[in-house]
């Protein structure tokens, strides 16, 4: 089927791409139940519902081990600590630059912290690795 959105002409494969968030729903929430009893602990602590990350999308694999990243919120605010990026303008162009500081929760879960000054959340962004069956 062809959809325009604004400039854009695109041909759409909607029953294929149903099924593809099918598949990618299922394959996410097999991954958050599999994270350990030490990062689990850990997000408990904080108020987390593991279970219920804000986002989490799969971005590399390889034969042993698929990548993930997401991020939960906390309510409350960041005291003290790096901010995680600063903004640059080079040639014109604003890029954001990596300056927190990632922490381990586990051996499989790594973290930092990102809080913007307008907003009441403490965004905990993660990596989490999972081991192939």
């Amino acid at each position: 089927m062809k959809v325009e959105l604004g400039p854009y002409i695109i041909e759409v494969k909607k029953q294929e791409t149903k099924d593809y968030y099918v598949i990618q729903e299922k394959s996410l929430e097999e991954a958050i139940y599999k994270i350990n009893d030490q990062a689990r602990d850990f997000l408990f602590d904080l108020g987390i519902d593991y279970r219920k990350p804000a986002s989490l999308y799969k971005y590399n694999e390889d034969d042993d081990y698929i990548y993930y990243r997401g991020h939960y919120k906390i309510l409350g605010e960041k005291i003290s600590g790096p901010q995680a990026y600063r903004l640059e303008i080079i040639d014109e162009v604003e890029n954001y630059i990596f300056t927190g500081q990632v922490l381990q929760a586990s051996e499989d879960f790594c973290f930092y912290l990102d809080q913007d000054e307008k907003e009441e959340f403490i965004t905990l962004e993660f990596n989490y690795i999972s081991k192939r069956p």
